[in-house]
């Protein structure tokens, strides 16, 4: 890959959504990507990531309701029938709809952002060129009874997250879905140390609000067989836990759809973010070539 000048993002800025508005910057030119964080909330954990995939895509990096730059609406304070993840596709609908109106994206998301991923698809097919999943955190693909542990699991790290406190508790959710060497490659990073130094308080509502409904999120397998031809799907080449790499693997199975492998783990778009990006990139060009 040429290893010309890096781009650098334009100033940031923000897009109307219900109650008021989410950060985002845009970094490149080329067909529109926009990257959809998943538990950490916000663009940051892309931006080394972004700066590649900036020379083949206009790459849409952005925070999340309620996390760091964008507004502290909270996504509890909903309407009576609507779920957290919905509110959260809403946004992203608003968001790409101001950020490329007319013109179809490439969504790039991961982990817990794949159902809010599904729902935007679901609802808005119209604005989605390829959904791009990595390591889809689909817990209900998951045999019963691994789900129903992960769901104990969840249950007795809340009772005694209050003891531990947050840190603490996010290290056990962590567990489920990394390594230990991945761990230690991670917290190595120059991303996992500014993640580390932001406000603590939306990721500890992540916690204990929205994580549940990803827990208990029912995909339907035949609401996503029309899109199958749209998505791409990866998980990283770490012998991961099965909360991290079982259901996307299930997925491609189900559906006959190619499960790309990328080095690294469930973060592996920050340990290994050149090769990833490579990844990305490639995926893409067979994909606009199929158009």
């Amino acid at each position: 890959m040429a290893t010309s000048t890096i781009e650098t993002p334009q100033k940031g800025t923000f897009a109307p959504v219900s109650g008021g508005s989410l950060y985002y910057e845009t970094i490149g030119r080329g067909p529109t990507l926009v990257m959809m964080p998943a538990g950490h909330g916000t663009g940051v954990v892309f931006e080394p990531l972004a700066a590649i995939l900036a020379r083949h895509f206009r790459v849409i990096l952005y925070d999340r309701r309620y996390f760091f730059r964008s507004c502290k609406c909270d996504p509890t304070d909903r309407a009576k029938n609507q779920s957290i993840l919905k509110t959260h596709a809403e946004d992203a609908v608003a968001l790409i709809s101001h950020v490329s109106p007319g013109i179809p994206v490439y969504l790039f998301t991961t982990s817990s952002g794949a159902p809010i991923a599904a729902e935007l698809l679901y609802s808005r097919p119209e604005l989605i060129q390829s959904l791009i999943m990595h390591e889809a955190s689909f817990f209900s693909l998951l045999p019963l009874p691994v789900h129903e542990q992960y769901r104990k699991d969840l249950v007795d790290v809340w009772s005694k997250g209050h003891q531990l406190g947050e840190v603490s508790f996010n290290l056990l959710i962590v567990y489920w879905v990394h390594r230990s060497e991945e761990l230690k490659r991670l917290k190595n990073t120059p991303t996992y140390r500014r993640l580390a130094s932001l406000p603590r308080e939306a990721q500890f509502k992540w916690l204990a609000n929205e994580l549940p409904e990803v827990l208990e999120y029912e995909f339907e397998m035949d609401r996503m067989r029309p899109f199958r031809d749209r998505l791409i799907l990866m998980r990283g080449s770490y012998n991961s836990p099965d909360a991290a790499v079982g259901p996307v693997t299930r997925l491609s199975d189900a559906l006959g759809v190619t499960l790309g492998v990328v080095p690294g783990g469930h973060e592996g778009y920050v340990t290994d973010y050149r090769e990833f990006a490579e990844f990305l990139i490639r995926e893409s060009r067979e994909d606009r070539a199929r158009l």
